[in-house]
């Protein structure tokens, strides 16, 4: 069922896709715990 409408899209030239909530909500952790690490290790 999910191939079918690949397929169809790409048939379509419809490639388009969209980044998930969830992912933007783990960069965004993971570069706020980065930014933390980085500003302790400046401070030493």
């Amino acid at each position: 069922m999910a191939n079918e409408s690949l397929s169809a899209a790409k048939a379509a030239k419809n490639d388009e896709f969209y980044t998930q909530y969830y992912d933007i909500e783990r960069l965004d952790r993971y570069i706020a715990e980065a930014s933390r690490r980085l500003i302790q290790y400046t401070k030493i």
